[in-house]
């Protein structure tokens, strides 16, 4: 077994056992890269889609080419965003789905786990979600699959420090006993205090992530390697050697531009935020003031590639720049199984490389659409553009071609006394394209259909007469049949297996010691809070996947509780089974009332509520309205007159 010190002293850069693991890491990123970079033009032209780019050099040739012809507006193409609309439409419904959930993370035991500990869990999953800031990077992997095909999630465990630097009062002191009539000087203190224990979360760019591509994407935690390109700080490295954490920090800055022949993929310039330019050139520092590499997580036998005595297969981690220099090798180390990335996709295919994203299946209706109206307003353009064949004998063509308002066409002397219509005449222009909006709505419909993303789902209601609920509520239910697969498919590939290593995470690395916030139908009618210890979440549990479905909408909700609770209260029986004063609360706060517990009465004990009586602090209600010179009258109602 050999120490971290030993294994990163038997990894210098002219080690032999530094150039095996750097050629073997740089070989398999290579073959992976090669592979993924087909894609590479595709996922360009998606994010152009999406962005309805029109390229600038092309605009500025159109408006240049309308300028040189006298009489001519500014014209540029169109491109039409319906590719947008389609999308958006589709991930919001599915991040309603899996995000609208109460709690989004939910559990049930495999083994039989009590119910309170799965509460436990619950509450300590729910922390993570929104402490450790979860909801973006789930928003940003739900979409990306409808834009690139497939999207990626990485974790990691993280525990913050903070340290905080005061300057406070301190009295001089000698052998620890103030000095009397000195006066207090202002002295730094440095406070470290605990903050946010749990799993992050972070996505991956689709262009800067490289699996085994020897297996189908869906099963990439079956192959032998997966990675990502990284840039990182080089002071966070060199903090990081100093921890014992990084080693070759220098080795791998003075080697920086030695290039392994892969470059990172910009995307398109359309919505790429990468710079073009070097930052070394606005520091002035050289080399590159960043840190660009690979992060790799690799299945190995640590026996076979001298990193210890084992011969079973573990998964370890390597950072190693774009030079080839290995700045960090360790074992993940974590209870689950397979690599800390997780895939999001929506199509079961399971024999593709590359799934295919829901922008590619749309794109040649998309066009088709931009081309139609395109079309169409160019023609309306050139029938706005008056043509006329004229005489130039018999017309001054200067005032022909003038475009001021009130103009004036002189006739020249050869035209005075004949016909002005032998001078000049109008071409007749025909709208051709009249019926390109009828098809452009048929390319809508095709579109809707294709993506499921109908009108109904994008809040369109048909306007063709008058709906019923019933009708609004059935079109809108079979219009999300299409959406509701692509939810469950993403739940399987996903949110399952990520949840699991959240999970085991916590159950490795969470110390406890705090109270979580209870979550759930419970928590909804009355905040409680746990102490949630290592030993309340020890066991197994499961993800409880979505049904693909919308939450219920919750005034429909609260509206049918509140006919239950009625009927409940006229039939003893079957009030007697239920308590309708819990049920009273949870249908308020589903309602939307949040604070309704505020106003539950607390019973006293009936010993302490006679001891206040005897000291003078509470009186009986009757005694109280007597004094009041309002006496209860129980044949009576308040302003209502003689009852009895």
């Amino acid at each position: 077994m050999k120490t971290q010190q030993e294994l990163h002293a038997s990894l210098k850069p002219k080690a032999d056992k530094h150039q095996q693991l750097s050629q073997a890491l740089m070989s398999r990123l290579k073959m992976s890269r090669d592979k993924m970079s087909e894609r590479y033009t595709q996922f360009a032209e998606n994010e152009e889609q999406y962005a309805s780019y029109v390229p600038t050099a092309t605009v500025e040739k159109a408006r240049k080419d309308s300028k040189d012809l006298p009489g001519n507006q500014d014209f540029v193409t169109l491109s039409v965003p319906y590719s947008y609309a389609a999308i958006m439409t589709i991930h919001t419904y599915i991040s309603s789905v899996f995000l609208s959930r109460t709690p989004v993370y939910q559990v049930q035991a495999r083994h039989g786990e009590t119910e309170q500990q799965t509460q436990a869990l619950e509450a300590l999953l729910d922390y993570q979600l929104v402490a450790g800031r979860h909801q973006l990077p789930h928003f940003i992997g739900l979409f990306d699959p409808l834009k690139y095909g497939f999207s990626v999630v990485g974790q990691y465990w993280d525990e913050e420090e903070i340290q905080v630097r005061r300057f406070v009062d301190e009295e001089a002191t000698f052998l620890g006993v103030p000095i009397p009539g000195t006066k207090p000087q202002k002295v730094p203190h440095v406070e470290r205090i605990k903050g946010y224990a749990g799993t992050k979360l972070f996505n991956v760019r689709p262009q800067d992530f490289f699996p085994d591509v020897r297996v189908p994407l869906y099963r990439f935690q079956e192959g032998e390697f997966c990675g990502r390109y990284v840039e990182m700080p080089w002071y966070e490295l060199k903090q990081g050697e100093v921890q014992g954490k990084y080693f070759n920090v220098d080795h791998a800055r003075d080697h920086s531009k030695t290039s392994a022949g892969m470059t990172r993929d910009k995307g398109s310039h359309a919505v790429s935020t990468i710079p073009e330019e070097t930052i070394e050139s606005y520091l002035n520092e050289k080399p590159s003031s960043l840190f660009k590499g690979y992060e790799i997580q690799w299945k190995l036998s640590p026996k076979q590639w001298r990193l210890g005595d084992e011969g079973g297969i573990e998964t370890w981690v390597f950072l190693v720049s774009e030079g080839g220099v290995i700045v960090q090798a360790r074992p993940l180390g974590m209870y689950y199984s397979g690599f800390g990335y997780d895939l999001f996709l929506y199509e079961p295919d399971g024999y593709n490389l590359f799934p295919t994203a829901a922008l590619e299946r749309i794109r040649p209706l998309n066009d088709t659409l931009s081309w139609l109206l395109n079309t169409h307003f160019y023609n309306v353009r050139a029938a706005l553009n008056n043509q006329f064949i004229f005489d130039p004998t018999m017309v001054v063509e200067k005032d022909l071609t003038s475009r001021k308002p009130g103009q004036l066409i002189r006739l020249k002397p050869a035209a005075y006394g004949r016909d002005v219509r032998m001078a000049i005449q109008q071409l007749p222009v025909a709208d051709v394209t009249r019926s390109h909006l009828q098809d452009a709505q048929v390319v809508e419909l095709m579109i809707q259909r294709a993506l499921g993303a109908t009108d109904n789902v994008m809040g369109m209601v048909n306007t063709s007469g008058r709906k019923t609920a019933t009708e609004v509520r059935t079109s809108t239910s079979f219009g999300v049949n299409r959406i509701k697969t692509l939810c469950e498919m993403a739940s399987v590939s996903g949110f399952g297996p990520l949840v699991q290593k959240i999970i085991q995470s916590s159950q490795q690395l969470y110390e406890g010691g705090r109270k979580h916030r209870l979550v759930g139908d419970l928590a909804s009618f009355s905040p409680t809070f746990l102490d949630v210890e290592p030993e309340a979440i020890a066991g197994f549990y499961d993800y409880v996947p979505v049904d693909g479905t919308l939450p219920v909408d919750r005034y429909a909700q609260a509206q049918l509780w509140n006919q239950l609770i009625q009927q409940a209260a006229a039939i003893p029986p079957v009030a007697q089974q239920y308590d309708l004063v819990k049920i009273y609360g949870w249908v308020a706060s589903l309602a939307g009332l949040k604070n309704i517990h505020q106003f539950r009465i607390q019973p006293m004990d009936p010993a302490v509520l006679q001891q206040q009586a005897q000291l003078g602090n509470v009186v009986p209600v009757d005694t109280a309205m007597r004094d009041l010179g309002r006496v209860p009258d129980p044949g009576r109602a308040q302003g209502m007159g003689a009852t009895g």
